[in-house]
Order: structure tokens, then C-alpha cells, then sequence
């Protein structure tokens, strides 16, 4: 599955945190950390599974933002 999102103009963001949910009812877990740029591949799905995706902005500081809008992805 491969992640993508608009990166903001802000010269402070430095990465990205990926969260992943297998569905509406659990908690966001963060499958990576400190990720450069867009995209992402996350290769730890399962065919016919739903999956919920949410970014954070990591700034120089290491201050994390709040979740981005969730995605929703099911995999074939």
C-alpha cells in the first residue's frame, strides 16, 4: 500500500509519522517514524483487509502534530 500526502510549506516540518487502524474501532499505532518525504510503502498488509491511515508532521524541534485526516484503504 502506497501513502501519499500534501506536504506542507513550512520550512520546519523535517518528517513524517505514519499511523495505521484496522478499523474505526481501535487506536491508531505508528507503523514509522521520522519519514523524509512522501510516499510511503507500507508492506505489512493483508489482501482483503480495511485499513485507516493518519500522518503527523515531526517540526526541528521534534514536536508532533496532530493527526492528519484519516484515509481509509481496503487492499484487494
Amino acid at each position: 500500500m502506497t501513502l501519499n500526502w500534501r506536504t506542507p510549506t513550512s520550512d520546519s516540518v523535517v518528517a513524517y509519522n505514519i499511523y495505521r487502524r484496522p478499523d474505526y474501532s481501535s487506536a491508531f499505532v505508528k507503523i514509522a517514524s521520522r519519514v523524509p518525504a512522501p510516499p510511503y510503502e507500507d508492506r505489512l498488509v493483508m489482501n482483503g483487509r480495511t485499513y485507516i491511515y493518519a500522518v503527523t508532521a515531526v517540526d526541528q524541534s521534534g514536536y508532533e502534530s496532530s493527526f492528519s485526516a484519516e484515509v481509509r484503504a481496503t487492499i484487494p
